[in-house]
């Protein structure tokens, strides 16, 4: 039960970085999540996780 809430949070994360619609895909949204995870690992930082997320999400928006 303590593992609950994380496996949760994780399923919801996935299913709505990899799924549009009925269809998988890998869009600029999946970049975000990966660059943030490195973030996160490297410097433990929430702030610098989600500003990193924003901003290379947005970025491979903007060149897609």
């Amino acid at each position: 039960m303590l593992l609950l809430g994380p496996a949760l949070l994780a399923a919801l994360v996935v299913t709505q970085t990899f799924t549009d619609g009925q269809e998988l895909t890998v869009g600029p949204e999946a970049g975000g999540v990966a660059a943030s995870g490195v973030v996160m690992w490297r410097t433990g930082s929430v702030v610098a996780t989600i500003a990193t997320a924003a901003v290379v999400t947005a970025a491979l928006r903007a060149l897609g």
